[in-house]
């Protein structure tokens, strides 16, 4: 193949698949269909002595440009450290939508609005703020609480604390809502994300790190208290039939709830022997995990944390085995 261009590399290699039955092996790639343009297709009679099927119904499924672009998560954003910037006027003067969120990714309440955020494929920036420490001194000029997450909108507006910001974000970027259209599911919809709280174990602190696995004593949780949650989790995701909370699409709720549910997946089984929330046993659960991971890219590609990273932060925050 060697001097033969990329599109007719690309057009030679979907005739053999197209012959061999599998012209579906160039869709569903990383949660989001690649395919060739219908418009790039030459009109294949024969290969190798071969007759070749009719291209009409597959040119059909083949989608545009266009539409691809539609399915990649975007922007391409720009991050920057917060100590790269010279104070709260070079942000504000900017013009653009920034999201000010912790640098290390351990924060679960920025990651509900950086998830949100990326989910309604808004075009914004990113400041990264070091929470350990490492606050820049002009940022309490730009968020008065000094916290995160926290955004400035275009024209120089403040949020700040997780449910104010999505509230705010989906009150005035409405173009790809994350709540449900109709008023009886968009009820339904703030009643699962205020129910949060009643939901996770109660007594145990909310932390980056270990969220609600560790007592504010210190302690851990006993395994009866996650084992609890785990099944009320379980419960109200099978309530609509899933995989998501409010059924077959990714709403705000599962933006609330993701960060959490991420790290108990890496986490449970560190500090509680044979406690794994990623399993068919818990079917409606497991089933949510699979499909942020394969149906949200957004999600998978971008936010998600792995295993080596919330070990470690389990660490860090006095987590540690026990099987009580």
């Amino acid at each position: 193949m060697v001097g033969m261009s990329f599109d007719r590399i690309c057009c030679l290699l979907l005739a053999v698949l197209v012959l061999s039955g599998r012209s579906d092996a160039f869709c569903g790639l990383g949660g989001a269909s690649v395919c060739l343009r219908a418009s790039s297709l030459p009109r294949l009679t024969r290969l190798s002595g071969a007759a070749t099927r009719p291209l009409g119904a597959l040119q059909a499924r083949l989608q545009t440009w266009e539409e691809l672009s539609e399915q990649v998560p975007k922007p391409l954003i720009r991050e920057t450290p917060a100590l790269e910037i010279s104070g709260g006027d070079e942000v504000l003067s900017t013009g653009r939508l920034t999201l000010f969120r912790d640098q290390n990714g351990w924060c679960p309440y920025s990651e509900r609005v950086w998830l949100a955020m990326l989910e309604k494929r808004l075009d914004f920036d990113e400041v990264l703020i070091n929470l350990q420490g490492g606050k820049p001194s002009w940022y309490s000029s730009v968020v008065a609480t000094s916290q995160t997450p926290a955004i400035v909108t275009a024209e120089g507006k403040s949020v700040h604390h997780s449910a104010r910001v999505l509230e705010f974000l989906e009150e005035h970027y409405p173009e790809r809502p994350l709540m449900p259209s109709s008023e009886a599911e968009k009820t339904e919809a703030k009643r699962l994300i205020a129910q949060f709280p009643s939901i996770m174990p109660s007594g145990a602190r909310p932390s980056s790190r270990a969220a609600f696995l560790i007592r504010g004593s210190g302690m851990p949780l006993a395994r009866s208290d996650i084992e609890t949650s785990l099944g009320k989790l379980d419960k109200l995701l099978g309530e609509r039939g899933g995989p998501f909370f409010m059924g077959g699409e990714v709403t705000m709720v599962d933006c609330v709830y993701a960060p959490f549910l991420e790290r108990w997946r890496f986490q449970l089984p560190c500090m509680y022997d044979g406690l794994e929330p990623y399993d068919p046993a818990m079917p409606n659960l497991f089933k949510w995990y699979k499909a942020m991971e394969d149906r949200v890219p957004a999600y998978s590609a971008r936010v998600q944390g792995d295993s080596h990273t919330w070990e470690l932060a389990l660490d860090g925050a006095g987590g540690g085995p026990t099987t009580k």
